[in-house]
Order: C-alpha cells, then structure tokens, then sequence
C-alpha cells in the first residue's frame, strides 16, 4: 500500500477532500482524553470519514482510533465505546502502561495495552479478546463499507516496551492484527 498522512501539517489536509480515492483511512491512538480528540477534528472531516465509510471505504481504528468509532467521535456506533481499564476482572486498574494476555483468534498472546478500549458486541465480526472475554478486536459493517477496531496495541515494537519499562515476553504481535486489516479491506 502507498501510505499518505492527513493533518494539519502533512502532506494532505485535515479536509473530507483529502480521503479521495482512498481505500482505508486508519486512525491511531494518542491521549486520553476523547471529547476532545474528537473536537481536534474539523466538523467537515468527521462527516467525511463517516461518509467515506458508508459509501464503500474501510477504517482501522487503534486504541484511540477505536474510542472515536463510537457516538463521541465519526459515529459509527450509537453509543460510546468504553474502556476496558475497570472491568471487574480485569488486571489493569488505571492508565499505566501494561502488558496484558489477549486472544487473537486461537493465540494467546502478550500484547501492549494502554487504556484499551473495550467493543461493542452488537453486528461484530471478532478477531482478538481479553482476558475477561469482552472484545479486543473486532470488524463492522457501517453502510456499505468496513470498520476495523483494535483496543489493545498489537503495532507496538520493542521500543515502546523499552520506553515504559516493560518486557516483551513473546515478541511483536503486528501479523495478529493483519487478518482484520484483510478482512476490512475486502
């Protein structure tokens, strides 16, 4: 795939012209905070995405990417999507960065987890679970087109284990993750 960054300073602008002829729009994590990331969009471009999807177009969201799937963000949901971080079971108990054990299909794997969000079940096509059973990675139909959703990080590398101090037990999980992007691009 050629790869071309949207933003306020990239090479594309932060406009519903810029997905043109686009086949995934791929929104990653960052911050904690949802309302406003949803606020750092310009209104045009939230309905862009939403419109790109409807009409045929694929979305990946990854963490904070998944948060802004929901009613708070492109709207692809009804509802919001919530957070996996108070789940009764669930280790993690707070923001800190953690490891934690996630199915991907029928591997258990040790994955990169920041504030994950936790899925909607209803219309979706699992890919990868929690520990607790709720969905960690799953696929929808919106309109015509395909949202794929990861609330753990699979795309994490060693650096970022290294950055927050923690050990990588069985190495990178991106190819988990690729089986989901297949699926929401056919």
């Amino acid at each position: 795939m050629d790869v071309a960054f949207i933003g306020p300073h990239e090479e594309f602008p932060l406009k519903s012209s810029a997905l043109s002829g686009v086949a995934l729009y791929a929104q990653p994590g960052g911050g904690d905070d949802i309302r406003a990331a949803a606020q750092s969009f310009p209104a045009d471009f939230i309905r862009g995405v939403s419109d790109f999807v409807a009409t045929g177009g694929s979305y990946l969201g990854i963490c904070m990417g998944a948060y802004l799937a929901g009613s708070e963000g492109f709207g692809f949901f009804s509802e919001s999507v919530e957070g996996e971080v108070g789940v009764p079971d669930f280790p993690v108990k707070d923001s800190t960065d953690d490891v934690v054990a996630i199915t991907w299909g029928d591997t258990l794997r040790w994955t990169y987890f920041q504030e994950g969000a936790r899925l909607p079940v209803g219309g979706a096509e699992a890919y990868a679970h929690y520990e607790t059973g709720d969905l960690a990675a799953a696929c929808y139909r919106f309109g015509d087109g395909s949202v794929g959703l990861i609330g753990p990080h699979p795309e994490a590398d060693a650096t970022w284990f290294e950055d927050a101090d923690l050990f990588d037990q069985d190495g990178d999980d991106w190819r988990y993750a690729l089986p989901l992007v297949k699926r929401i691009l056919s």
